[in-house]
């Protein structure tokens, strides 16, 4: 996330919103985890992204494998991954996407305006905003 600033300058923003969701029956917990799901949030969606990210690395060298010999050293293979970026990366994101969840999860019992209040602006974008 580039802004973890909150609360939203923009609280008519945040107010049309949640007479939108009143008007269509869009409260509760419910309706609130799956925008952490759509946040990426969950860990289940944070564990798809890890495989996706892993799987995308390991294609990539294992299409450029020219040899059957190629396949001995699969453990130097993953030893690479453990010293990639990408990994280091997804490592960070990982755990910024835990706290996030674990911080958010506080508010799915309450309105929707206490959860959107929670929200970068990053993250109200994502949701539609």
């Amino acid at each position: 996330m580039s802004n973890l600033k909150t609360p939203h300058e923009n609280i008519k923003s945040i107010m049309a919103y949640c007479n939108r969701d009143n008007d269509n029956g869009n409260n509760g917990k419910k309706f609130l985890t799956n925008h952490l799901k759509k946040l990426n949030y969950t860990p289940e969606k944070i564990i798809i992204n890890q495989n996706n990210v892993m799987k995308k690395f390991f294609k990539n060298i294992i299409e450029g494998f020219s040899t059957d010999k190629d396949f001995e050293n699969i453990q130097d293979t993953y030893q690479l991954w453990l010293d990639s970026e990408q990994y280091i990366k997804l490592k960070e994101t990982t755990k910024n996407k835990e706290e996030r969840f674990n911080y958010l999860s506080q508010f799915l019992n309450n309105s929707n305006k206490d959860f959107y209040d929670k929200l970068t602006s990053d993250e109200l974008y994502i949701l539609g905003w």
